[in-house]
């Protein structure tokens, strides 16, 4: 299973500061208002998610 972690997903002031760890001014700089800022990987493997 696969999870996608988005900007938006996180707590404004934590995506603050997130943004200034970056150096971007705002999520469309980095264009992550559409790619996810990481993704989560299940390491178990052949179940339902």
């Amino acid at each position: 299973m696969e999870i996608d972690i988005y900007l938006d997903d996180l707590k404004p002031e934590v995506q603050k500061r997130v943004l200034r760890e970056l150096g971007l001014k705002s999520a469309k700089d980095g264009n992550y208002d559409v790619f996810p800022l990481f993704t989560l990987v299940s390491a178990q493997t052949g179940q339902d998610e």
